[in-house]
């Protein structure tokens, strides 16, 4: 709010109106000014390196939307997917099934066909 009082001019009402504008544009030319600085600033920022790949964040959430998801059906009924969870990522996956949840299923039961596996290979070497 900019008390306009443009009906008084001349007294020192007037007076007050100019320098509240005055002031008014000043506050807000230093506002525009510290964002610009701002944005000079996270622009010529060098970037940090990443922390680990892409790949490693995407197979902790895979991870953990399979185990704590709330459409995750309990490991009992032996249905371990997800109803309808449509992938929110489909640019970063490369899966083709229709929803997230049969993705996730059938990577869960390869990873432990393939657990299987190494175990009796295991067996067979000792």
């Amino acid at each position: 709010y900019i008390p306009l009082r443009f009906y008084r001019v001349g007294t020192s009402f007037g007076n007050d109106s100019v320098w509240c504008v005055n002031t008014f544009r000043d506050i807000t030319d230093r506002k525009n000014d510290q964002v610009a600085e701002l944005r000079h600033t996270a622009a010529t920022t060098p970037q940090l390196p990443p922390i680990c790949p892409n790949e490693e964040i995407l197979n902790v959430l895979d991870d953990y939307n399979y185990k704590h998801h709330p459409n995750v059906l309990d490991e009992r009924s032996g249905l371990g997917r997800t109803f309808g969870n449509i992938c929110r990522s489909c640019s970063v996956c490369s899966h083709k099934d229709k929803n997230y949840g049969a993705y996730l299923s059938k990577k869960h039961k390869m990873e432990k066909g393939q657990e299987q596996i190494k175990e009796h290979k295991e067996t067979l070497i000792a």
